[in-house]
């Protein structure tokens, strides 16, 4: 089962699926790739409905033990130049949620494989790997999965993996770090708090608005649908839910303004891993 962002990611994706013939060229659930302002770009969905993202999970052992090849990486036909390569770079060690933040290094580490001679592995402390490049197809796109596999000892738990792409292009300027969240036999609320956190420390923006958390109840449940209609109760000016809960105020956004329906919107958003709006 894949975490709650892993399931938005596809989710983005299939409704990029409306947007046009152009969009079965492009895998659900892979992270998709634009160029804007001539940079490598990671997000879901397509034209219209791209969006940039900067987080995203996925769960190991769903196939093979410790192992995945999603999310993979797709875009639309003629994102890149014909002839060129896209290719990776690891920026750090691999790292693992302790319930807080992942700061932790453990003495696990990931090894990313492309085919049967392409490798390479995550640093053992802090620092940058360089990963290889693989061809644009002939049609412009680059639809590429690497395989991801947790090293030996594999203990149980939620990994962080940072990397970015670049192209051997020189118009073309690299990503962006981007981050993928590994659950490998963790619980699904460890999962779901691990990849907020993620959104919330890594893949937001700065000088945006702050939202609160999600969970607005303070149940201490996350992505509990309970805290919508909390949220829309208290909003219309009714109880928390449920009445034995302390919810939050409703200005979720923090902008200063209350029965704002901008809130609405942030709260959906932020509860979809969306951005704080």
């Amino acid at each position: 089962m894949k975490t709650h962002l892993g399931m938005v990611v596809g989710a983005v994706a299939v409704c990029g699926a409306l947007a046009g013939v152009a969009s079965a060229q492009v895998h659900e659930g892979d992270i998709v790739l634009s160029l804007v302002d001539g940079r490598i770009t990671t997000g879901a969905g397509i034209g219209a409905a791209f969006e940039q993202r900067r987080v995203f999970a996925t769960q190991l052992g769903v196939s093979f033990p410790h192992f995945n090849d999603s999310p993979g990486f797709d875009c639309l036909p003629a994102t890149f130049p014909v002839g060129s390569r896209n290719g990776f770079r690891i920026l750090d060690a691999l790292r693992k949620w302790d319930g807080g933040d992942f700061d932790q290094i453990p003495v696990e580490r990931m090894e990313l494989r492309f085919g049967t001679t392409l490798t390479r592995i995550t640093p053992e402390t802090p620092g940058v790997v360089d990963g290889f490049t693989l061809s644009v197809g002939s049609n412009g796109t680059w639809h590429r999965h690497y395989g991801y596999t947790l090293l030996a000892p594999a203990s149980e738990g939620v990994y962080l993996l940072s990397m970015s792409l670049f192209s051997n292009d020189a118009t073309i300027a690299e990503s962006e770090p981007f981050w993928i969240v590994f659950n490998d036999g963790a619980t699904q609320a460890e999962a779901d708090a691990a990849a907020a956190w993620a959104l919330a420390n890594l893949g937001g923006g700065s000088g945006g608005p702050t939202c609160d958390s999600i969970d607005f109840n303070n149940d201490g449940s996350l992505f509990d649908p309970t805290d919508i209609d909390a949220f829309l109760s208290v909003f219309s000016e009714g109880p928390c839910v449920p009445e034995t809960a302390t919810c939050n105020d409703i200005d979720f956004n923090n902008d200063g303004s209350v029965f704002d329906p901008m809130d609405i919107d942030a709260f959906l958003s932020v509860f979809s891993e969306g951005p704080c709006l």
